[in-house]
């Protein structure tokens, strides 16, 4: 969508490793981004046009501020205090709510949406390639995808580990060196237009 980040995820990003690095010495939870809110909160602060040509929805602006997040969170603290209230919500009522976050944040989901080209019949997967995949080989999209679901399995195992889990902000971190590997395994063309890295 050609969008370009604004500066003030730069501020976020750093005042948020300011917090997690007192956290640490202090012995505190670490704060994170809750990912499925997070998404359905960009989202909502998009301006999406048609494109006369494809017909497709494109994200045209997004609307940078901190006021709606601030709220969230304060509304997020306040519920402390009425955690008696909260206790009569049921179980059944909180899965569905995260359910529906789940499948909110999976639409246009990239990786996703490879995914579900891949068990789509070849013949039609050129009529439902999304506008990022017009003009990539077929099989530096399939590879791309495929080293990215090993990397979400890897990441996912180790997480779930109970004896290596500690070491799942290292295989994070892998990723990095990982990613710029690489232009070796798929043209620097295709990769470009699958996973464009930020310019500096």
């Amino acid at each position: 969508n050609k969008l370009s980040k604004p500066p003030g995820f730069h501020l976020d990003m750093l005042v948020l490793s300011v917090l997690i690095f007192v956290q640490s010495v202090l012995g505190l939870p670490w704060m994170v981004a809750s990912t499925a809110p997070s998404i359905i909160h960009i989202r909502s602060l998009q301006t999406v046009a048609k494109d006369p040509t494809t017909g497709r929805e494109r994200v045209t602006h997004v609307h940078e501020q901190r006021l709606t997040g601030v709220i969230a969170n304060a509304l997020i603290g306040a519920s402390f205090f009425c955690l008696h209230v909260l206790s009569y919500v049921p179980i059944a009522a909180l899965s569905g709510l995260f359910l529906h976050f789940g499948l909110q944040t999976a639409k246009g989901n990239q990786f996703i949406d490879r995914l579900a080209l891949l068990a789509t019949d070849p013949e039609q997967r050129k009529s439902l390639l999304p506008d990022y995949l017009q003009g990539v080989a077929e099989k530096s999209w399939i590879l791309f995808t495929v080293i990215q679901f090993v990397a979400f399995y890897v990441l996912w195992t180790v997480m779930e580990s109970k004896q290596y889990g500690v070491a799942f902000p290292l295989v994070i971190l892998a990723l990095v060196p990982l990613r710029f590997q690489l232009p070796y395994i798929l043209s620097k063309k295709d990769l470009d237009q699958i996973d464009p890295l930020p310019e500096s």
